[in-house]
């Protein structure tokens, strides 16, 4: 396992020379199909962006946040696969951040902040997605469907007269 103490020649492991040493405590050695990721997820975490290089001192985050959101909506499209689901992704977590950017800690690294508040909100929109079923277009829906789902309801009752059973409705 790797320490920090040079490079790791263990198979798989993502470390990279110099300053990069501290991805290998956010890499562990992924195994499996996670394995190529590996690399791919340790150079996100080592690559100095815009928004790192800004000295600390109080920032807005329009500074902060704008220099991230090609790389996040590239992020967010390779989660989805859908560049309507992933501009949303980013919207949602840029919301995110903003409600919650006064507990972000000036001087720290803004980037990964970000990124960890939009991977909770993949998780969270796959959680709900996954209790609410896919969005289905009413045109798809079978009127038959519609039609028990009404009754249930108390919407819609059979009768012999609809037309009287409306015009009581109506009176009544």
């Amino acid at each position: 396992m790797c320490r920090g103490e040079g490079p790791c020649r263990e198979p798989g492991c993502a470390s990279l020379p110099g300053d990069a040493q501290y991805a290998m405590f956010a890499v562990p050695h992924w195994m499996g199909l996670l394995k190529p990721l590996a690399a791919v997820a340790a150079l996100a975490m080592t690559v100095q962006s815009r928004a790192e290089a800004v000295p600390p001192g109080r920032e807005t985050l329009d500074e902060l946040l704008k220099p991230l959101l090609e790389r996040a909506y590239g992020f967010a499209l390779r989660l989805l696969r859908n560049p309507a689901d992933a501009e949303d992704l980013v919207q949602e977590a840029a919301l995110a951040a903003s409600r919650g950017f006064g507990t972000f800690q000036a001087g720290t690294n803004f980037k990964a902040w970000f990124f960890r508040i939009m991977t909770n909100c993949y998780y969270s929109r796959h959680r709900r997605l996954r209790q609410e079923g896919p969005p289905v277009d009413i045109d798809e829906t079978p009127q038959l469907y519609l039609y028990v789902k009404m009754a249930e309801q108390g919407l819609y009752r059979a009768s012999a007269a609809p037309a009287a059973a409306l015009v009581g409705r109506l009176d009544g």
